[in-house]
């Protein structure tokens, strides 16, 4: 059946951030991937692999997420910065992995590369093994001029001008892996995370240059999708509400269920099962909007 594609016929503009990416400890998506090393031998730009950051520049992804998912729920951003022969090692338990990890791709190599390609950056702060002063310091690290002992670690680590990342991610899959809570026990917790974070503003009139993103519900589970909605907006409207400019649902789109399927091997009746399973948004938007 032929498809005719008349682009006169306007519905609506797709805002640009809805194509952003995100990047994640997982796997060798960034070390080993993205991420090689100043001293690798494979051909590199500031330890950026130089394959990744050409492909990027090209896609040019208008938001770039770090460092998870999973991963922020246990990342201190401290063990990420200076000098990286300093830095410690722990342990990644995170998706299976169970590795060590050595803190060499942190804060500012992260912010270099969306500087790099041009994204702008979207920081997940650990709420659920952290706390809001380490997420407010982490805040200050990234974005105060200068003058305070935050600003001037980040001169020292080599980016004396503040980076100015607005997007900030108040935890991750609450309901799952990020402390498994019910959404008045989150809205409890994201209250005091988002009411640290500094608006780098010199007036409470001038409107904040940070924003806050709550974490929305488990798309994937049609009846607890609509339950948290509904839970985490009465829940927040409680008394006084604390800044939120965003709200973060999390849909999975796999290939998984045929054991043929790869992410890299798949057949067309696969791919074609891929983009049918993607038509379940409009049903979870609709239900979104309607609580």
């Amino acid at each position: 059946m032929p498809v005719s594609i008349d682009p006169t016929q306007t519905i609506a503009t797709i805002r640009p951030a809805l194509h952003g990416q995100f990047i994640e400890f997982l796997g060798e998506c960034i070390d080993g991937g993205i991420w090689v090393g100043p001293d690798s031998d494979v051909q590199h730009t500031d330890g950026i692999r130089q394959g990744v950051l050409d492909a990027l520049r090209e896609l040019e992804p208008p938001v770039l997420r770090w460092p998870g998912g999973c991963y922020a729920d246990t990342y201190h951003w401290r063990e990420g910065i200076g000098p990286r022969d300093q830095r410690p090692t722990t342990f990644n338990e995170n998706f299976g992995t169970y590795e060590l990890d050595d803190h060499s791709f942190g804060t500012d190599e992260y912010l270099r590369l969306c500087e790099a390609i041009g994204s702008q950056p979207w920081i997940n702060v650990n709420m659920m093994t952290g706390t809001p002063a380490e997420a407010k310091d982490w805040m200050e690290y990234c974005n105060r001029a200068s003058g305070t002992e935050l600003a001037d670690l980040r001169a020292a680590n080599g980016h004396a001008e503040p980076y100015d990342v607005s997007l900030w991610g108040i935890g991750n899959e609450p309901w799952g892996g990020g402390g498994i809570m019910t959404a008045p026990g989150y809205v409890d917790a994201y209250r005091a995370f988002a009411s640290a974070m500094p608006r780098f503003t010199g007036s409470v009139f001038e409107t904040p240059r940070t924003y806050a993103i709550a974490s929305g519900p488990d798309g994937n589970k049609p009846k607890e999708r609509v339950a948290w909605t509904k839970d985490f907006f009465s829940a927040l409207n409680e008394y006084r509400q604390p800044p939120i400019h965003g709200y973060d649902l999390h849909f999975y789109n796999w290939n998984i269920d045929h054991e043929a399927d790869t992410p890299t091997d798949f057949d067309e009746a696969g791919w074609d099962r891929v983009i049918a399973g993607c038509l379940e948004l409009e049903d979870v938007i609709v239900e979104q909007w309607a609580r």
